[in-house]
């Protein structure tokens, strides 16, 4: 699958702009950071995370990355240490679809911290009817838990012969098992036969202990392919 750059350039925003939060703790006056990046391909069956740390010394000051007594675990499994002029901890392998999934790390004193995060998958994705017409709107399902409070979904297209690339973001109500698309989206596409992934993503933001957090979480479908006329 060929991760187009605009959600790439998309991403680098989000992840400072998390909207579900768990307010259960009160943040301490200067916590320490963690952000989680997740990606899942569902086509290469392949899992990607990340995981990076940092402190600050006053509220409202940009973190200082830090490193950790040892590199986190992601499920179980040892992340790769950061490079010698990064601050990124990593891991990558092709395996089957895993959820929740859980990052646990040691800060100083021998400190243990574990953070489960749910993966939403969107799999079998299709449309009714399965061709579509840019002047009738569409149902789109996929097979997977009904969308929550902090997650949306982008449908990336790519035209078969044109090579022309839309991407559409879309953010379903919370409990939303479907998508009624519009005739005005479809009509943006042109006629013709288009490859079809979503990308469904979750972000988040909490408090575990004395770490403050933020998370994308993405799930890639599968690819389809989807006829588009006129009429």
């Amino acid at each position: 699958m060929h991760v187009h750059p605009v959600i790439v350039i998309f991403l680098c925003g989000v992840l400072f702009s998390a909207c579900a939060q768990d307010r259960s703790k009160q943040a301490p006056a200067n916590p320490r950071l963690a952000q989680f990046y997740v990606r899942y391909l569902a086509d290469e069956l392949q899992v990607h995370a990340e995981a990076s740390f940092s402190e600050r010394a006053s509220e409202g000051k940009a973190g200082v990355p830090v490193t950790l007594p040892q590199p986190p675990l992601f499920r179980n499994d040892r992340m790769k240490p950061p490079s010698k002029d990064g601050s990124t901890y990593a891991f990558e392998e092709s395996s089957g679809f895993h959820t929740p999934i859980q990052f646990s790390w040691v800060s100083g004193a021998e400190q243990q911290h574990q953070l489960q995060l749910p993966v939403h998958a969107a799999r079998k994705i299709g449309f009714d009817p399965s061709s579509l017409s840019m002047s009738h709107p569409a149902r789109f399902s996929w097979d997977g838990e009904p969308f929550e409070r902090g997650e949306s979904i982008v449908f990336m297209w790519e035209h078969n012969k044109t090579r022309e690339t839309v991407p559409m973001e879309i953010v379903p109500a919370p409990g939303s098992a479907y998508i009624d698309f519009p005739a005005a989206e479809i009509a943006k596409l042109s006629p013709g036969t288009w490859t079809l992934y979503v990308v469904r993503k979750q972000l988040r933001k909490g408090q575990v202990d004395n770490y403050q957090y933020q998370s994308v979480v993405e799930f890639f479908s599968d690819t389809i392919e989807v006829p588009i006329s006129r009429s």
